[in-house]
């Protein structure tokens, strides 16, 4: 089993995004497009956000349209390669090398659901450094309700900047 804190990395940068309006220094390069359909439907288009970060070896791509988010946590092997990444639900299941997990949020009248991956796929090519995408995924309401959403999406023209936290050196040994 993996820590909440693969949770929160699919989670915290959705919240966060989305109080931005999709035009601030949080977008970055490409498309991204998706829509849902079950317990609530909806779609969103923007330009996404990519992070590659070293430390765990995983790419975080994620896009913010008004009030809704969807972030993709992509897990390769031991280098980002295109293929078929298989969806795992990150807080039943260990990671998965080649695999992804994803999440979405949205502000509806009553509440602001949030939904996880459990099953599904992704898609990834890439053309240099340019990655694209195609993804299919079921998640299902993070509250532990049985509400459950098939989300569907594409991407293209991604090329992810590293992880800031990639950045910050660690600390050595204290005498």
């Amino acid at each position: 089993m993996i820590s909440r804190r693969l949770g929160l990395i699919l989670l915290l940068p959705l919240v966060a995004a989305c109080r931005g309006d999709g035009t601030g220094p949080e977008t970055g390069n490409g498309s991204f497009s998706a829509s849902w359909v079950g317990a609530d439907t909806g779609k969103l288009t923007a330009r996404p956000r990519a992070v590659f970060c070293s430390d765990g070896n995983h790419l975080e791509l994620f896009a913010v349209q008004g009030d809704a988010g969807v972030g993709l946590a992509v897990f390769p092997p031991q280098e980002l390669i295109a293929g078929t990444y298989d969806a795992f639900d990150p807080w039943e299941d260990t990671v998965r090398r080649p695999g992804v997990s994803g999440a979405a949020r949205w502000f509806n009248d009553k509440d602001i659901p949030s939904y996880q991956s459990d099953w599904g796929s992704l898609e990834l090519t890439k053309k240099g450094p340019a990655l694209a995408g195609s993804f299919a995924m079921h998640m299902r309401k993070v509250s532990g309700e049985t509400d459950t959403i098939m989300i569907t999406g594409s991407f293209s023209g991604i090329i992810p900047v590293p992880c800031a936290a990639d950045s910050v050196p660690r600390p050595g040994p204290t005498k």
